[in-house]
């Protein structure tokens, strides 16, 4: 029962953050990008890896990363690199999140912006829309367009590794240098 009011509830803040559209979104050359956040979700250990590969690339290419995932409950991990996390006891009845590791992520001037996420999560849309991020960018979710600016379909036989190259792909090629 718990459930379902919380997401009554951050369904009425998303569409309240989505209805504001408080902040102006452009299209940041991805060389001149500095700023980086990701935020995801992992369920398969099958995908740490394509994960760790993800940020690692991103690093190499002189970014800075900052990454917020969730956790039902703490638990151990297979990433390579630091992220700060928020679990489901800080995500209160009525739908507000009471974690300084995501309002830090939600105001911080990122120049993109990853979720990767398959599913639609509600309190990832929440920090979504909310985000003052310049482009924000993921899986194509029928429901959930406010939440981005930039989306990719995924096949059903794409790994997670494949849909993150995509994603790096598309984006280098619809905003290039000086255009």
């Amino acid at each position: 029962m718990q459930k379902k009011i919380q997401s009554f509830f951050l369904n009425l803040k998303n569409k309240k953050a989505a209805a504001e559209k408080t902040t102006p979104r452009k299209n940041v050359p991805y060389s001149q990008a500095r700023q980086v956040g990701i935020l995801f979700m992992n369920e398969r250990e099958e995908d740490y890896a394509a994960i760790n590969k993800f940020v690692q690339k991103l690093i190499r290419e002189g970014k800075k990363i900052t990454a917020l995932t969730y956790f039902e409950h703490i638990q151990s991990n297979g990433y390579d690199f630091y992220f700060d996390s928020f679990t489901k006891e800080q995500i209160s009845a009525t739908g507000v999140i009471t974690s300084d590791k995501v309002e830090r992520f939600i105001e911080s001037d990122f120049d993109y912006v990853f979720c990767i996420n398959k599913h639609s999560f509600l309190p990832f849309d929440y920090i979504l829309l909310r985000s003052k991020a310049k482009c924000r960018i993921g899986m194509y979710l029928e429901e959930k367009p406010e939440c981005f600016e930039l989306m990719i379909k995924p096949k059903p036989e794409d790994t997670l590794e494949s849909l993150l190259d995509q994603l790096l792909k598309y984006l280098q090629a619809l905003i290039p240098d000086g255009k």
